[in-house]
């Protein structure tokens, strides 16, 4: 499964991977991720 697929699925991506991403985009984390709170698990996912 490729980097685009498993990201739209909410699958695992690799910090480095996210490192990666940044590097060729020349952006930051910040920039292609939103960290959200579950409020109703208590968790943190991204969205």
């Amino acid at each position: 499964m490729n980097i685009r697929t498993r990201m739209k699925w909410n699958g695992y991506t690799s910090l480095d991977t996210v490192e990666n991403i940044c590097h060729a985009l020349n952006c930051g984390v910040d920039d292609i991720l939103e960290f959200v709170l579950d409020v109703k698990d208590d968790q943190i996912t991204c969205g």
